[in-house]
């Protein structure tokens, strides 16, 4: 077998059989089946659709920004899980209020420690409070941080909440002052 300069080829030479000599050096061809191009380009559409379908059932925070301003869908849950937590709360049920905490609070704390946490540190959950959320933070694919103020009469107290991502849920995985409680002018 001759290679297109016309020498003796082997099996490992180069160029390799069927090679044409160009100005710019040597054109390959490949032959492939049309066979081979409808398998590739199955194998390319089950990927595309496999990603499309996995982006699809992610949570709206998985699919926006990884940190940065909570998107618009998860602030409203994040703000509702809150809320209702200082509902159940404002009508005395504690049990309820410790279910919106997440898996790993629940499981450190009891109900009854949790109704005593409330009660001797944040009494005024219990006083049907206005609430006013201030910012909402992305801090990964699962954590959200926001802060929101509780005003009682004329006494204002802000909290900053973490906020985790579990089951498909939001939940207050903590809650602390975020400053000193104040009385309004």
């Amino acid at each position: 077998m001759r290679n297109v300069a016309g020498d003796q080829q082997t099996e490992n030479s180069y160029p390799p059989a069927g090679a044409q000599r160009s100005a710019h050096g040597y054109l390959w061809s490949v032959r492939v089946s049309g066979a081979t191009i409808k398998r590739i380009s199955a194998v390319i559409l089950i990927f595309a659709l496999t990603a499309a379908i996995a982006v699809a059932y992610m949570p709206s925070s998985q699919q926006s920004v990884m940190t940065g301003k909570c998107v618009s869908a998860d602030a409203a849950a994040v703000q509702q899980v809150i809320i209702r937590q200082t509902d159940a709360l404002s009508m005395g049920e504690f049990t309820r209020a410790h279910s919106y905490a997440s898996q790993s609070f629940r499981s450190g704390v009891s109900d009854s420690q949790f109704e005593r946490v409330i009660t001797n540190g944040y009494a005024f959950l219990t006083e049907n409070p206005q609430i006013t959320f201030n910012s909402c933070e992305q801090i990964d694919q699962q954590k959200v941080q926001t802060f929101a103020s509780f005003e009682v009469e004329d006494v204002v107290a802000s909290l900053q909440f973490v906020i985790v991502f579990e089951f498909g849920e939001w939940f207050i995985d903590s809650a602390t002052t975020a400053q000193d409680v104040t009385i309004s002018v």
